[in-house]
């Protein structure tokens, strides 16, 4: 979901008339980049349009995920909660409407959704609440003020800022969302401003965080792009310390302080990234003591041909608490206090205009799980194994 990110990443013809969608995250191809950078912000015309261009574009596509070891947890259309081996989906669905010229933009994205992510148990793209769906069936609404092409003003239901990747799978190198992903917030309504000076676009904006309803979240970001090819972007989120958890987030007075630098070297594009979450201590809603988690990760994608090009992915994520924390808020990662993760994600994908199909191979590893919390029918075994397909179309 910049104006203040700036990866740099090949579109496809298809997809230009879309750029000014923002998403506040990048719009790829079908073998797409991290969403993480934001597209810059929409810039108005040269000279007013006597007909402001309005595009409509489209996005169906849908998943198998082949699973060993499923999460013992998590699923809502099975009695104990625990996971199927195998599990078919509607990834996207998108009807995505937006303006692009002029003073005044817009961007509306609707359709339902799943967010299939590496180590987390998977749900129908029907059911509520879960990993699927989340943020209603209009997961993006935006009105855009652009008076200028170096200083915008955005509100509504806008994208995070926040890390590499996007929410949904069509924008992303990698079928799956990775499990530092799933520390960071998604999508929130507020408003922000993006202004750009030579090569450092600031941005500073007031939102409900994750998705909590209460505004009372500040964020902000920082770029510097030297040239075309490389950015380094820091991003800084404080929501109300008192925010309790909601379906997207368990706990969500998390402040997140992130790092992410982007390089395009010919055929290769990387994006390393760090992340620091901490949930200040909050008495009213258990939190008995400040607790936080560290994750790092390694993104990258290598253009094969006009038609294939591979992805990887490299996480380790793991809380600071102790196994015998009992703090509401000691456990940010998942798998209960003291836990961690490390994934990997391997991703070839090939394209052939509008059509576009992906393998995800991804392999999850959790440390210092509490009991019924990790995978298997018991929730005890530490390791995962999981292929997801997905064939779709962008038009």
């Amino acid at each position: 979901m910049n104006r203040v990110r700036r990866l740099t990443i090949a579109l496809s013809a298809s997809l230009l008339a879309f750029s000014g969608i923002a998403y506040d995250r990048a719009v790829a191809d079908p073998t797409p980049a991290p969403g993480a950078s934001a597209m810059p912000s929409p810039t108005p015309s040269p000279s007013p349009s006597p007909a402001p261009a309005v595009t409509l574009h489209g996005v169906l596509s849908g998943t198998l995920a082949m699973t060993s070891g499923v999460n013992a947890t998590g699923s809502f259309d099975s009695p104990s909660g625990m996971d199927s081996s195998s599990r078919v989906n509607v990834s996207n669905a998108f009807v995505l409407l937006s303006k692009t010229q002029g003073v005044m933009q817009f961007a509306l994205q609707g359709g339902a959704y799943s967010i299939p992510t590496v180590g987390v148990a998977g749900n129908k793209t029907t059911a509520a609440n879960a990993n699927t769906g989340l943020y209603g069936p209009l997961p993006l609404a935006q009105l855009s003020y652009v008076p200028t092409s170096n200083f915008n003003i955005n509100a509504g239901i806008l994208a995070t800022l926040t890390g590499a990747e996007s929410t949904y799978t069509y924008l992303n190198w990698n079928v799956q969302r990775g499990a530092v992903w799933n520390v960071e917030n998604a999508v929130s309504r507020g408003v922000r401003a993006s202004f750009t000076s030579g090569k450092l676009t600031y941005t500073l904006g007031a939102n409900d965080g994750f998705w909590s309803g209460k505004y009372g979240a500040a964020e902000g970001s920082l770029t510097f792009a030297p040239d075309s090819n490389d950015s380094l972007l820091f991003v800084a989120l404080i929501p109300n310390s008192r925010t309790p958890g909601n379906p997207t987030a368990s706990v969500a007075n998390k402040e997140l302080l992130n790092l992410v630098f982007t390089r395009t070297r010919g055929n290769l594009q990387i994006a390393p990234y760090i992340l620091y979450t901490r949930s200040p201590a909050a008495p009213s809603l258990g939190y008995a003591g400040a607790e936080s988690a560290f994750g790092a990760a390694l993104l990258a994608n290598l253009t094969l041909s006009s038609h294939f090009t591979t992805a990887f992915r490299y996480e380790t994520l793991h809380n600071a608490s102790t196994i015998n924390d009992k703090s509401a808020n000691a456990d940010l990662v998942g798998y209960g206090p003291g836990s961690g993760i490390n994934t990997y994600t391997l991703t070839p994908g090939w394209t052939n205009g509008h059509t576009f199909i992906r393998l995800d191979f991804s392999t999850a590893r959790v440390t210092s799980s509490a009991d019924g919390l990790a995978f298997g029918s018991d929730g005890d075994q530490h390791n995962q194994f999981r292929t997801v397909l997905e064939i779709g179309t962008q038009i």
